[in-house]
Formats: structure tokens, sequence, C-alpha cells
């Protein structure tokens, strides 16, 4: 019985987000992530906690570190406020890869199939919060990509408008 290597299993999804972007368009790759997470989400997360004070920490808990299965170490925190949190995402990366050996632009694919899916995963929680990603800081530009978290008071927003 051959025993599973973590580094098989990252080439394997490398491979397979690959045949993903080679076979499928950008939205339908998109709503079959946005489907996978919502229903994820639906199955897993239950508010027994009582109101959330720390909102975008949560977020950034659920979808990166229990959903993903991402660790805090591959996701420095550079800045958290109790209305924001961004991180340096420094992970390995099947997307990246299928992006670098197929001549693609990481900041075509990762806007165009993970800001929606992302989002739609973020307003199951609350609907004022907001995913942001900083595409002057996206691999491979740079050694991370910077992305955030941000919570928006619309009441705020609003007086301020008016």
């Amino acid at each position: 019985m051959k025993k599973f290597n973590m580094k098989d299993g990252f080439k394997s999804k490398v491979r397979q987000q690959i045949e993903r972007l080679n076979n499928c368009s950008y939205r339908v790759i998109e709503r079959e992530v946005t489907e996978k997470r919502i229903a994820w989400f639906r199955e897993n997360y239950h508010d027994t906690d009582g109101p959330n004070f720390w909102l975008p920490r949560r977020a950034y808990e659920l979808l990166l570190l229990e959903y993903m299965g991402l660790s805090e170490e591959e996701l420095p925190i550079v800045v958290e406020t109790k209305a924001e949190i961004a991180w340096l995402s420094i992970n390995k990366c099947p997307t990246l890869e299928a992006c670098e050996a197929l001549g693609l632009d990481t900041r075509q694919v990762c806007r165009a199939v993970y800001e929606k899916s992302t989002q739609a995963f973020l307003s199951q929680l609350d609907p004022q919060l907001r995913f942001l990603r900083s595409y002057e800081e996206i691999r491979p530009h740079t050694n991370h990509c910077k992305e955030m978290i941000v919570w928006v008071d619309f009441e705020e927003m609003m007086a301020i408008a008016v």
C-alpha cells in the first residue's frame, strides 16, 4: 500500500487545476467553486458562539484555516482591527503553479475564478463582509498575495453619503 505523500497530493492538485483551466471557462469554474464553498459553509458553520465581535477574524479562520486547511504560518497577518484583517498568502498554491505552467496571468485567473466565490462564502457569514485582494501584490509578481477581509458599516456609509 502506497503511503500518502503531501508532495504528491500537491502535484495532483496542480494537475487537476491545469486540467480545469484548460477545459472549462472561468465562469464555470467560478460557479463550481462558489457552490462548493457555500455547501461547505452551510454544512459546517453553526453560530453557537453568539455575536461575533471580531467578525473579519472569524471569517479568516473559517475560510482559510477551516475550509481551505491552511495554517497561520502560511498566512501571516499584517493588519488586524475589529473591522479588518489583512494577511500575506505565502502558502503553496495549485492555481499559481497551474497558471505558471499554462502561461496565464494570476491576476486575471484569480479575479475571474475566486473573487465572487470568496465573496459568496463571506456573505453567508455576514453580508457586510468584503474580500479584497491587492493585484499589485500577487504572486508571481511578488513573493506573496496580499489579501484582506473588511467589515463595511453600511449605515455609516449611508450617513456619510447623505
